[in-house]
Order: structure tokens, then sequence, then C-alpha cells
């Protein structure tokens, strides 16, 4: 392998969560990472008893801190945020005393990104206990901070879990999970669980790709999770209806010699822009009085908006379009953007979702609205349809009951 290619395949960053290291143990193992060339943001691991609250909390980090055992590796969590020597990043920002995560801010060429490494502890609900100490924190990071964020590690939970908690919604956040059956081994009949995934701002959506890294040599984890972000997207013209500018809330001048006969006398000279495919049907003496109507009262209305200008016009006298740029997909194929490439996105998201329910035999309410979501497209799949695709509507609803009623979910 040539030195360009390994240097391709060396991440930007590395993280690590369960470490289980403090004192002495985390700085020598800090001291090695430097050797081999990373710099290192820790937060280190806490006695179990630290775990505790009110005031047995120091008594019992000061039992179990005297006890030889507690020397190592019977303690919770410590994670550690490797990164490139060349590559700027600070972490100055978390308080000394959180226990848990590891917020660093990192900062790549043309952009920063704010990466939370997390680990959550089993024996708690996700918002309870030292858990809900956690995911407090980490949201006043977030809003504070005001970056793209991305919180990645071990959850102790499921991606759905999550994904409906008050806390993911409250960040209005996004999970995104590799696409494997568990990350950790148990004894279920499932044969393990789905604990290690990320979950992120909405604006890195269609950049970021989660992968599974399998032979991952630390058990009951048998699968690390490469979590890849690609700015470059590929964008292309695209036609779109010209709307005029959103009225914004203001206290404007009021001309009480004003009034809406005046605009409409003035709206005779308007001329109607209707680049939409006229219909036979419709009436173009008709049309032309609606658009003077409209454009006489939203003139009314905005004679009392002093920072109106010409793109503020054109509510219903013009039906108009525009080329603009938009992105289709980025390098990982994460395809967004336009209404119909979105429509095909979110139904196989939707089959894809479902599918994962029937091979883990789940049933709940997240699984019942997707089968019932997707019934319900047919219409849609009809007018998405390629045209050399077309079929009878009756024929689509089949297909889609079919889908949705197959065992395997295929």
């Amino acid at each position: 392998m040539n030195d360009e290619k390994a240097g391709q395949l060396k991440p930007h960053a590395f993280g690590m969560v369960e470490a289980h290291l403090r004192g002495a143990d985390l700085n020598q193992a800090r001291r090695r990472f430097a050797s081999l060339g990373w710099r290192s943001h820790c937060t280190p691991a806490v006695p179990k008893a630290a775990l505790r609250f009110g005031a047995e909390r120091e008594q019992a980090i000061e039992e179990q801190q005297s006890e030889e055992k507690s020397k190592r590796f019977h303690n919770s969590g410590g994670e550690i945020l490797l990164r490139q020597a060349h590559i700027q990043a600070t972490g100055h920002h978390q308080d000394k005393d959180a226990v848990g995560y590891r917020s660093t801010v990192i900062r790549f060429q043309g952009w920063s990104l704010h990466l939370i490494l997390i680990y959550l502890d089993c024996e708690y609900e996700l918002e309870d206990g030292p858990n809900a100490e956690r995911t407090k924190e980490i949201a006043s990071l977030i809003y504070a901070i005001k970056l793209p964020w991305l919180v990645a590690g071990d959850f102790n939970r499921s991606p759905q879990v999550v994904a409906t908690s008050s806390w993911c919604r409250y960040l209005k956040g996004i999970v995104t999970a590799p696409d494997v059956p568990f990350t950790c081994t148990n004894t279920s009949a499932e044969g393990g669980s789905l604990l290690d995934f990320t979950m992120h701002s909405r604006e890195l959506e269609p950049y970021l790709n989660v992968q599974p890294i399998w032979h991952y040599p630390f058990r009951p984890h048998l699968v690390a999770i490469r979590i890849t972000i690609e700015k470059e997207v590929e964008v292309d013209r695209h036609r779109v209806l010209d709307s005029p500018l959103e009225i914004t809330c203001s206290y404007g001048p009021r001309n009480f010699d004003d009034c809406w006969a005046m605009h409409w006398n003035k709206s005779e000279d308007v001329q109607t822009n209707i680049q939409a495919p006229w219909s036979d049907e419709a009436s173009q003496a008709a049309t032309h009085l609606y658009s003077r109507f409209a454009w006489a009262t939203e003139s009314y209305l905005l004679s009392t908006f002093p920072d109106a200008t010409a793109k503020h016009f054109g509510r219903a006298s013009s039906i108009a379009f525009k080329e603009v740029d938009v992105a289709l997909h980025n390098k990982n194929s994460y395809i967004y953007a336009t209404p119909k490439l979105s429509f095909w996105e979110k139904l196989g998201n939707g089959l894809r979702l479902l599918k994962g329910y029937r091979k883990n035999g789940t049933r709940n309410e997240l699984a019942n609205d997707t089968v019932q979501w997707i019934g319900m497209q047919a219409q849609e799949v009809n007018k998405w349809m390629p045209l050399e695709l077309k079929m009878d509507p009756v024929k689509i609803k089949r297909r889609i009951i079919d889908a949705i009623s197959s065992p395997a979910g295929d």
C-alpha cells in the first residue's frame, strides 16, 4: 500500500467510549497516543459509586477509590477522542466535572463540527438518573455552540427509543444507525442489540454515512461504526416556482386617504403572467379579473409595509418559474432536494424500516404507522412513476399491499 492510499484510510478523528481509564492509567494512554501522532481529548472514567446522588456521593467516591480493586476496570465510562495533529480542535467548553460524554469542536477545511462522544448507563432510563444529567448538559452545549452537531457512541438503547425521546425531539435531531441487526451480543432471541449509532443535526443528513466495521475486538461489542461526512455534492439546475418574498411582521404608516377601490382602479394596467400549462376549460377573462382582484388586495396590504419591494408582489397575478441550483446527492448517494427524489427516498426508507421490523419481530405503534403510511401511497407512486413505467393504479395498490404484507418484508 502506498503512502497516499494509507493517508486516505487514516481517519481524521477516532473516538472511544467505555475506555475505563482515569488517573495515571489515562495519562499513560495519552502519552502513548501522542507518540503515535494523535492529539487526545478525554473525559476520565469514574467509579460506579460516583454515579450516586445526594449526600452519599462524595463519601462513596472516597470509599471506592480507597479499594484496591477499583484501581482499574472497576469504573464506568471514559470517553477519548483522538484527532490527527494537523487538525485544529478545542474542548475547553466542556465542564471539567462532566461525566459520560466528550464534547469537542473540530475545525475542518471551511467548516466546523461539534462532535460529542457519549456513553449512557444501561441501569437507568434514557432520561433518568445520570443519563438525564448527560443529555441535559449535551443539549445545553449544542444550543450554546450553534454548529452542526453529531452525537455518536454507545447509547445502551435502541435507535427507535432515542429517535422518539423528548431529548431528540427537543434538539430536532435525526438518528442514523449502521445497517446491521445488532452491534452488541447478548442472550436474547435476536442474538444482540443495536446500541452503537449516531444522532445528529438535520443539516448533516445529506452528507452523513454510517457504516459498520466488523471484527471489533472488544466483546460483547462486535461492531464499531465508521462515520463519513462527505461535503462535496452534485449540483444541477432545477425549475421551481418563483414565489414572492414573505411579508415580515412590522408596523408601518397608515394612509387614511387610501382605500381598496383605489388599488382596484390601478390594477387595470396589471399584466397577468401565467407560465403554467393553460387549461382549455379555464376562462381567460375570469382569470384576468381574479388576477386584478388579487393584485389590488395585495398592494393595499403592502401599502402599510414600509420595506415592500417589487419582489414582495406576485400572489395570484403571476405564476412564473425560475431555475435554481440544487444539490441532487453527495458522494454517499444520499438523495434529496427535489420532491420526486425525496418521495422515492422516503418510500424506500419506509420499506427498509418495515423490513427491519419484520426481521426483528417488532410490533409497535411505529411499525403500524409505517404500514399505514406506505399503504396510502398508491396515488403518489402513480404520480411520480416514470411515463415508460406507468401502470394501472389498481395494480400499483395491489403491489404495495403485497410489499407490506410479505413475511420477508421484501
